[in-house]
């Protein structure tokens, strides 16, 4: 039978497969977000990062490493918000008041950042699905990488956390990749 999947070769099967999990995986993340406001601290990561980009200064929330606000505040870059540098609240440590004046007192759009930004935190979760898929296909073969893919896709965390402005996907991808590297 000419479409019976052939699981010992790899044929175009498993690609392909991998292809329609991340894209509904994809989809599932983007439809949610086009229906939701921010999280308290969302516009608190993206101005932070944002700031950090365009002028250096690092300033709020020092726990947490720069490098996971940068990336949501890329796509920022293109779209080029004014950055309030003289906005008071940044020299007092009003890190809520200076992210809300940065989210919502912009002449883009706060939809559209908050768009852009959470683009980016899914491209992360789509990247850490494919490396998934990937290494369990190595280590384990193309059905187990498939079952491990479809259980990612649809895990309650990854619906949760894979669309939002927060660094625990990149510090997720980054130690996965890591520790199979």
């Amino acid at each position: 039978m000419a479409l019976m999947l052939d699981f010992r070769r790899g044929s175009g099967w498993f690609p392909l497969s991998v292809l329609v999990l991340l894209a509904v995986c994809a989809f599932l993340q983007v439809s949610s977000i086009r229906q939701e406001s921010q999280t308290w601290d969302e516009a608190i990561e993206i101005a932070s990062g944002y700031r950090y980009l365009k002028t250096g200064e690092y300033h709020f929330l020092l726990e947490h490493p720069p490098l996971g606000r940068m990336v949501v505040a890329l796509p920022l870059l293109l779209m080029n918000p004014e950055l309030p540098v003289e906005d008071p609240a940044w020299g007092r440590w009003r890190h809520v008041r200076y992210g809300a004046a940065f989210l919502y007192r912009n002449r883009v759009t706060a939809d559209a950042m908050l768009l852009a930004a959470r683009g980016s935190t899914i491209a992360m979760t789509l990247a850490l699905g494919l490396a998934l898929a990937m290494w369990v296909r190595r280590a384990f073969g193309a059905p187990a990488a498939i079952l491990a893919l479809a259980v990612y896709v649809f895990d309650p965390n990854i619906l949760a956390q894979g669309r939002y402005t927060k660094s625990g996907l990149l510090l997720t991808l980054l130690c996965f990749l890591a520790c199979v590297a």
